[in-house]
């Protein structure tokens, strides 16, 4: 792990715009495309419902409606947008149009390690967002449009979300909002390191002694179930900020 660190740290402290992170599990099959967008074998549950009428937009709606409405028991204050609704969907494992990024390279590198299957190498990417997308940097009118609406987003933004839950604020989250969530996201400039499969079982100890586990990355009863499991059965997979 301390070549990853060497390689992933090394710019933290060299510019007034920050790197994010984000882990993937498979490197070879896993692309930089939002949930809501995938449509293949590996993401069987975006190929279910194929008789929803309006594609990919339409079902998004219509589950985010579904969560807002169902979700209310369970949140202690009403999302004050539906981009702010839809933070809580993404980290709590429904399909939107978000991708999952974290300021933390450690907490990327649990995604990429931590997962059932140590056949597939995986992977983190790393870039730095330009000014041109930070959404806190858009006109307060068209900002407050994209909040209320964030599918009427015409190109790809970043933006860092209230921590508004746990989970989000344990993982140091933030978020690219897709205008086209089917499309193959190629930030730049950035940064790729491969997580060799061999390797994964070692650097997840090296987390986890770290601190870096799932309890604290989710700190709920799932986390602390997990961890436990982890500490008594060995590594049991992550628990996916997203699908």
């Amino acid at each position: 792990m301390p070549e990853y660190v060497r390689m992933m740290s090394g710019h933290l402290f060299d510019a007034d715009v920050p790197w994010v992170y984000r882990g993937i599990a498979n490197f070879d099959e896993h692309a930089l495309i939002a949930g809501s967008g995938r449509d293949h074998p590996h993401h069987r549950i975006l190929t279910y419902n194929k008789r929803v009428k309006g594609g990919v937009e339409k079902r998004e709606r219509v589950a985010l409606h579904e969560f807002e409405l169902r979700s209310r028991p369970f949140l202690k204050e009403r999302p004050d947008s539906m981009l702010e609704l839809m933070f809580h969907a993404q980290h709590h494992r429904l399909p939107t149009r978000l991708l999952d990024w974290s300021f933390s390279p450690l907490v990327a590198l649990y995604f990429a390690v931590a997962d059932y299957d140590r056949k597939n190498d995986g992977g983190v990417y790393a870039f730095r967002p330009p000014r041109s997308m930070y959404l806190a940097d858009v006109p307060a009118a068209e900002r407050k449009k994209i909040e209320d609406d964030p599918f009427s987003a015409t190109q790809n933004y970043f933006t860092v979300p209230p921590y508004i839950n746990g989970r989000i604020a344990a993982q140091q989250g933030c978020f690219t909002l897709h205008a086209v969530p089917q499309d193959i996201f190629s930030p730049v400039p950035a940064k790729i390191a491969r997580i060799p499969a061999a390797r994964k079982l070692d650097m997840w100890k090296e987390l986890d002694a770290l601190g870096i586990k799932a309890e604290t990355l989710f700190p709920d009863l799932e986390g602390v179930a997990r961890s436990i499991m982890a500490q008594w059965y060995g590594p049991v997979g992550t628990l996916p900020n997203t699908v």
